[in-house]
Parts: structure tokens; C-alpha cells; sequence
């Protein structure tokens, strides 16, 4: 064998070598963010979209964990000596030790029922929250953003992609925390455009407890049960027909709603202030809990993903915009390729049921 052929082959080997290499790196995500929203109701079994969860969390690579607020239903955390402390503490508890033998960086967030439904002092309920979270000592696990304040904090998930966490319900509060109850609204959103115009580069997520679109009853959607038997929507068993009730019950939703519904004018301000923001920054994903569902929206060059289902369930429908809705349990995973690509998958119990065109 002459000196060319061996060269020859030598060369093709290592381009052999190269792309078997390149095809089986690509093959492994540069990183996962875990959606889970709404975990925080009391259960007494294992849900199946957990024992998915589980799987997917040993997989290799690196990952984040994102709890998408109403991390402890029905108020929060409870002060010290209080009746519903001691659960409280429990239901937290279940949900980090689901994710701390993983070692993946994880996140809290605040939803509506850990500011004590909006209660009063919602602020204390909250550092209540952060301040359990701080105390068991691990450094991977994260109460943000801190102090009853709205953020918007800034995480560096990959030297490309970048996680911004805001407490949505700052927004709707009356009574807010002492350590923010000065900053206006306005400066709050302000930051938030300063953060996405230094990152507009960037594959940049932005990370919620509130949606700003929905086919859940927070939207106004609601089924006939509804209208016929409305007190099954606070306990299954109440099977008592009062469809003049219910229909007037649900007319208020639809028309007025409770703050925590789309059509309040309260939440109606924040869709205003928050959605023609995001749409100045095409490509920025949108990730949100609240209503007890899984969906996935692209509005304006901005996709949107509801993963509220971590614990409860509520009915949906596909409204405008709208790729898919799911009233099952289960939770959403974002992954990050080495090609700059991403992927949007949504698991059940039953393994992924929607993967994002």
C-alpha cells in the first residue's frame, strides 16, 4: 500500500470518527427545563404522569426544574404554629423530594394560592414559602423571585438560552410585600424590556404563573356539567342539579370574573401590559401554570405553554391560536439541541401526547 492510500484512509477514518461522534452528541440535548405548574394539592397516591416524570428526569444530560407556582394549596405556607403548618410543609416537601435526588438546578415560583389566595398578608405567606425552601439547605433547589418582589430575575441556562422568572402575582396583588410595596408596575415591565432587548439574541424564556391565553374555565370556557351541576367544580361529589344557578355562575365568569379569571379587568390590565411586550421579541417562548391543563398557543411569533396540570385537572378546549389542550395530569419539557434547536413535548401518564410543530 502506497503512501497516498494509506493517507487516504487514514483521512476518511477520521472523518468516519468525526461524524459518528457529531451524530451522537447531537442525539443527547444540551439541556431540558422540566415545566411542572400547580403541583401543590394535598394527594394520597402517586400520580402516573409522575412516575413518566420520573423516567425523564434520570435520563442523562443537564437539566432545570421549574414549578410553576400554587406550589401549596389552598393558602401557602402557613406561620409557625399554625393547624395547617404542619401540611402545608408536607405538600412542599413531596414535591421537592420528587426532584432533589435528580441534582438538577430547581426553581419555585410563587402562584395565587402561596400569596394566601391574594389574601392580606400574602407578603409573609410568601417569605414564609422562601424561607422553608432556604432552610432545608440545598443548593440546587430555589425559591425565586425573592422576597415577595415581581423580578424579573435572570438565569443562565445556556450560554445561548436564557430563563427570566417574574412573579406574576405581584401583579394582582392589593397588599403587596413590604420589601417592594414602593416599586411601581411600570418599572417592573420596564426591567423586563431591558432584560429581553440585552438578550433578544438569545433563545430567551420568559416563566409565569399566569397565562395570558387559555381555553380553561380561567379563560371563560366552560362546559355543560358546569351549567347543570356548578357545585361539582369545587367538590366531585356534589351532584346537584342547579342549572339556573349554574348558568348564572357561569355568565360571571365569562363577563365579569373573579381576579383570577381572564375577563377581570385586573387581569385583563396585565394581558394588555404583558402580551404586546413579548411580541417585540419574536421567538421568545412564554411558559405558565394556573389553569389545570396542558396547552400550547403561538400567537405573533411568540408560543405559549400552559403546564398547570401537576396536580389537579380542568376541562379545555383548542380555542384560536391554539395547537393543543389536554385536561390530563402531566407536566411539559422544553430541550435545547446542540444545533441550536428546540423541542416543546407534553407527557401524561401514558408517555408524550403532543410535540410542538
Amino acid at each position: 500500500m502506497n503512501i497516498k492510500t494509506q493517507l487516504f484512509l487514514l483521512g476518511f477514518a477520521f472523518c468516519f470518527i468525526r461524524v459518528s461522534y457529531s451524530q451522537q452528541n447531537d442525539s443527547l440535548p444540551s439541556h431540558r427545563l422540566f415545566l411542572i405548574g400547580d403541583a401543590g394539592q394535598e394527594a394520597a397516591e402517586t400520580k402516573p404522569y409522575q412516575i413518566q416524570l420520573k423516567k425523564m428526569l434520570s435520563l442523562d444530560g443537564s437539566k432545570t426544574i421549574l414549578f410553576l407556582g400554587d406550589n401549596i394549596y389552598p393558602i401557602g405556607m402557613p406561620p409557625q404554629g399554625a393547624r395547617s403548618r404542619k401540611l402545608a410543609e408536607d405538600i412542599l416537601m413531596s414535591q421537592i423530594n420528587m426532584v432533589k435526588a435528580t441534582n438538577a438546578t430547581t426553581y419555585f415560583i410563587p402562584g395565587n394560592h402561596d400569596w394566601q389566595q391574594g389574601g392580606k398578608a400574602g407578603g409573609q405567606y410568601i417569605l414564609n414559602q422562601q424561607n422553608f425552601i432556604d432552610s432545608i439547605d440545598n443548593k440546587s433547589i430555589h425559591f425565586l423571585p425573592r422576597d415577595g418582589c415581581p423580578g424579573p430575575v435572570e438565569v443562565k441556562l445556556l450560554d445561548e438560552v436564557i430563563l427570566v422568572i417574574i412573579d406574576s402575582q405581584w401583579f394582582f396583588q392589593k397588599e403587596k410585600s413590604k420589601s417592594c410595596s414602593s416599586l411601581a408596575t411600570s418599572q417592573a415591565w420596564q426591567q423586563l424590556i431591558e432584560i429581553l432587548d440585552r438578550n433578544k439574541n438569545k433563545q430567551v424564556i420568559v416563566a409565569a404563573h399566569h397565562p395570558v391565553m387559555t381555553g380553561g374555565p380561567h379563560g371563560g370556557h366552560f362546559t355543560l356539567q358546569d351549567h347543570l351541576f356548578p357545585l361539582t367544580r369545587f367538590n366531585n361529589r356534589l351532584i346537584l342539579p342547579l342549572p339556573i344557578l349554574g348558568s348564572l355562575y357561569v355568565g360571571y365568569r365569562k363577563i365579569f370574573g373573579g381576579v383570577q379569571d381572564t375577563s377581570n379587568p385586573t387581569y385583563k390590565m396585565f394581558i394588555q401590559d404583558l402580551q404586546p411586550l413579548l411580541a417585540q421579541f419574536p421567538g421568545i417562548i412564554y411558559v405558565s401554570g394556573h389553569e389545570h391543563t396542558l396547552q400550547y398557543l403561538e400567537k405573533e411569533n411568540v408560543r405559549y405553554v400552559v403546564s398547570g396540570a401537576g396536580s389537579k385537572s380542568s376541562p379545555v378546549k383548542k380555542i384560536k391560536n391554539g395547537l393543543f389542550a389536554s385536561s390530563q395530569n402531566g407536566f411539559a419539557v422544553i430541550s435545547f439541541w446542540p444545533s441550536n434547536a428546540l423541542t416543546i413535548e407534553y407527557f401524561t401518564g401514558s408517555g408524550e401526547v403532543f410535540k410542538a410543530p
